[in-house]
């Protein structure tokens, strides 16, 4: 492992030589904000450290390759390297922002805005402002000391600044550029602007400020920074005299060249004894504003050059110790996961971009099996035929990719990890007696471990991907048919998922109904029992063992086993517990908020209709907004003289936790516009508008709710809660009887 410090602009030159590169498999550029770019640069400019970055040595043949701040995908054939290279594993924010704001080397090398990395991100030029001499209101501070041409340093190249780089950001001006638009600092202007353009822009001292444009610190700039600096001097200087002719004195003349003239331009003045006459001053005053343009000049030149930007350089056969690396400098941060190595894996052996790949894997157009259907769905054929149209796809319908950035849900891909890996080391799906027993022959907890998706090889990505995908799209299907879940978040144990779908990649059990009304009660019955409330990977595991077993053998009875759980575990599902009627405020323990949804999923896979219009068919496919409803509204207990609600408004009542009405048993999925038809309704005024059987059902309506106490409530969600573990069981008996 090699240590150096190197400066910004010969880091900038190895970028261009492409000497170092950015691997694919790296994430995207995600410094977005201009207020983080400006103060990373505002670092640079007060000379204060700004990180390290992480290098591996690599032959450029290992991966395939971005160029900094670009989105153009290449290999080395492409880029014209062969031999060896540096690839950035970390520091990539700081390296993009950096080189995008001191040089234009992003833009030369993108070609096209469309090739940027991230075009709102990047397309932005850095100024240094600089105040006009005459005070103005909102000036900036004169942190460089242009009024007096006169910087606060002996030698700027060696010297540190005496402000900090907090106290400089608002010196730090970025100007956003549209591509397509006339501006002379645009690097994509065709033909490009004229140098002296930007020149007359910079010096101009349009609304009170010079700028000094960063990007001309690094390259062929230097006569044109040189330019710019001696005008924004040239024109301090005419500022200057100005105020000297507006003197009426030779006493306030004199003190102002006193304040101005630095004691070395005065000690070495052509004519000590004419200095306060107005030609012999204005010839000093340019000697001192020429010097202080070259002073400026060379003190920025020295933040690039002595930037400390510290370099970790790991040879590649230690790979593994620079993951390490990586990993330990980024505690509290984003490490460099396991799907990005796994991506590194696959690039090293196929030009094709994995995460591409997958994208285009959850993209595809699908038909699901009708034995996936529920009951209540099953014969909808206006439902059927729109599910095995090209509109829906149960990945992107459960908000798996962000489709207008590409960009996959993590929850997904570490599903996807776990799942590949189940695959590729188990592809026969073989069982054992003892799950956790450490055979690499039978399925166990150790398949999914980190290692063991590292060592998948690399053909079994390739070639495995898509059932993958397909399978996890399938127990998507499932869980969004059977199970009521809507959106990747309400998936309550991500393991689950997993389960379901390690299991739905045997072609075996796809296609048969059986494997289906089997998961179907395995769901409910592990979720109401609180099987994966504690050893979720372990448990997960045997629940893969158990359920092949069962279906092979076509005997559940372990899920019957399961079953016997359900709403009888202690603080978690038991009646008291859920109607908040044990001592929650003594022992800080509450029903996890988690079960109000799993309770309003099930009624809405069992299907019900609109509560006041029966036209309104509620499912887990509906297109209405959903909304989880007080079944007993926290305005029903609003009666007179009742102490449980006197002075609280109804937000706070809904925050606490030990109040009976947020019991999970009181919720149900209600469409957002009968939610606000009833308001604050008593539960005596709108159930009797309530005509539909399914909808009472659904809300455990059954009977006379003119209710007028809390205990007559209390007595209503204690029915309730009777009426929802009788539908559960009913539910699971009926799957496996």
């Amino acid at each position: 492992m090699e240590k150096k410090t190197e400066a910004l602009s010969v880091l900038i030159s190895n970028l261009i030589d492409k000497h170092i590169l950015l691997p694919d498999f790296q994430r995207n550029f995600v410094w977005k904000e201009e207020d983080t770019q400006s103060r990373l640069v505002a670092s640079v400019i007060a000379k204060m450290p700004v990180g390290s970055i992480l290098l591996l040595r690599s032959d450029s043949k290992d991966y395939a390759y971005k160029l900094i701040g670009c989105k153009e995908r290449k290999t080395a054939d492409d880029l014209g390297v062969s031999g060896e290279i540096l690839a950035l594993l970390d520091g990539q924010q700081r390296v993009t922002v950096l080189t995008n704001a001191f040089s234009s080397v992003v833009f030369e090398m993108a070609g096209s805005a469309n090739n940027l990395a991230n075009q709102n991100a990047l397309k932005r030029r850095f100024f240094f402002r600089i105040p006009r001499y005459k005070e103005s209101v909102g000036q900036i501070e004169d942190f460089f000391q242009a009024r007096k041409l006169s910087v606060p340093w002996i030698d700027p190249e060696k010297d540190e600044p005496s402000f900090l780089s907090d106290e400089i950001v608002d010196a730090i001006k970025v100007i956003n550029f549209n591509a397509t638009g006339t501006d002379c600092f645009n690097p994509f202007l065709n033909p490009p602007a004229p140098k002296g353009d930007l020149v007359n822009f910079c010096s101009s001292g349009d609304k009170g400020e010079y700028l000094i444009p960063l990007f001309l610190l690094n390259g062929n700039n230097d006569t044109w920074l040189t330019t710019i600096l001696t005008r924004i001097s040239e024109n301090i200087q005419m500022d200057i005299l100005e105020e000297f002719d507006s003197k009426s004195s030779q006493e306030e003349r004199e003190n102002l060249v006193k304040d101005l003239l630095t004691q070395e331009i005065i000690d070495l003045a052509d004519h000590p004894d004419r200095i306060c006459e107005r030609t012999e001053f204005f010839n000093e005053l340019k000697k001192q504003g020429f010097k202080w343009a070259n002073d400026v000049k060379q003190y920025l030149n020295s933040c690039l050059n002595n930037i400390q930007l510290n370099q970790i350089i790991v040879d590649n056969h230690n790979r593994a110790r620079a993951i390490n690396i990586y990993e330990n400098m980024n505690k509290g941060g984003v490490p460099l996961g396991t799907f990005e190595l796994i991506m590194a894996k696959f690039a090293s052996v196929n030009t094709e971009n994995y995460y591409e790949k997958l994208v285009k894997n959850i993209k595809k157009n699908r038909q699901y099996p009708i034995e996936a259907f529920s009951f209540p769905l099953e014969f909808d054929e206006e439902l059927k035929k729109w599910i095995n149209s090209e509109e829906y796809n149960a990945s992107l319908f459960l908000k798996c990719l962000d489709e207008d950035n590409d960009e996959i849900n993590s929850a997904y891909i570490e599903a996807y990890l776990d799942v590949i890996s189940l695959y590729s080391h188990n592809p026969n799906f073989d069982i054992g007696k003892n799950p956790n027993k450490k055979d690499k022959d039978i399925l166990n907890i150790d398949l999914i471990k980190r290692n063991m998706i590292l060592a998948i090889e690399p053909k079994d990505l390739n070639d495995k991907c898509e059932d993958v995908c397909d399978a996890l799209d399938l127990a998507l299907f499932f869980l969004q048919m059977r199970c009521g879940v809507r959106n990747l978040k309400g998936i309550n144990y991500y393991l689950i998922l997993v389960v379901v779908a390690y299991i739905l990649l045997n072609p075996k059990f796809r296609y048969d109904k059986l494997t289906y009304n089997y998961l179907d009660a395995w769901y409910w019955s592990v979720i109401f029992s609180g099987y994966f409330n504690t050893d979720q990977t372990e448990r997960a595991i045997i629940c893969m063992n158990k359920l092949i077993d069962a279906l092979n053998r076509k005997d559940p009875s372990w899920i019957k086993e399961r079953r016997k759980d359900i709403f009888n575990v202690s603080y978690f599902t038991e009646k008291d517990f859920l109607l908040l009627n044990k001592d929650g405020d003594e022992t800080g323990i509450y029903p996890k908020e988690f079960l109000r949804d799993v309770i309003c999923q099930f009624f809405l896979a069992e299907t019900y209709t609109g509560l006041f219009d029966s036209n309104i068919k509620l499912n887990p496919f509906t297109e209405f907004a959903l909304e989880k409803h007080h079944v007993v509204p926290l305005g029903s207990v609003k009666y007179k003289d009742e102490v449980i609600s006197k002075g609280e408004n109804d937000t706070e009542l809904r925050k606490k936790k030990n109040f009976f009405l947020n019991s999970p048993v009181n919720f149900v999925y209600i469409t957002d516009g009968e939610n606000k038809i009833i308001s604050d309704d008593k539960l005596s005024d709108y159930s009797e508008r309530i005509k539909s059987y399914s909808a009472r059902v659904a809300l455990g309506l059954i009977g006379n709710f003119d209710a007028q106490t809390e205990e007559e409530f209390k007595t209503i969600l204690s029915n309730r809660y009777d009426h929802i573990r009788g539908q559960v069981e009913a539910h699971i008996d009926k799957l496996i009887p």
